[in-house]
């Protein structure tokens, strides 16, 4: 089984956790594809587009009881390359964890899988992913169940 297969069986058994947990009533998993140009300002995209998304998540959270916001990669467009990238899209993303606006001590709960613009330059490198949206990043808040591997 490759890696983005796991990643894919990990987002699916997060969705039948929430489908369990909620099914007693209606509830909204969001999906959030190919966000790299807002994150590289290309074709016409920009990082206003990306922070406006998840301000509309958090915006709606509530009447459309949203429990999870699955990322499902290519976050930005050149890896490694452009760590501006990076930041814009963690400043995006902050605004789904901001206790304050979504009521919430740990945000909305949500993940980002890696797609392949988001490991390109050096093969199968993910430094900046790892450094923005690792493991240190998801620490503590009460959905995270863990990652896999030691990367």
């Amino acid at each position: 089984m490759s890696f983005n297969e796991i990643i894919i069986l990990r987002y699916l058994l997060l969705i039948l956790f929430f489908s369990f947990l909620y099914s007693q009533e209606n509830f909204t998993i969001i999906g959030l594809p190919d966000t790299q140009y807002y994150t590289s300002n290309l074709n016409g995209g920009t990082p206003q587009h990306f922070f406006t998304q998840t301000q509309w998540i958090v915006d709606n959270k509530d009447s459309l009881n949203i429990v999870f916001v699955a990322h499902l990669g290519d976050c930005v467009q050149n890896g490694d390359a452009y760590e501006i990238e990076w930041q814009r899209a963690d400043t995006a993303m902050q605004i789904l964890e901001d206790s304050l606006t979504t009521m919430s001590a740990d945000g909305i709960p949500y993940g980002i899988a890696v797609g392949n613009h988001d490991n390109m330059g050096v093969s199968g490198q993910t430094v900046l992913y790892n450094q923005y949206f690792g493991e240190n990043r998801f620490l503590g808040r009460s959905y995270y169940g863990g990652h896999y591997g030691t990367k």
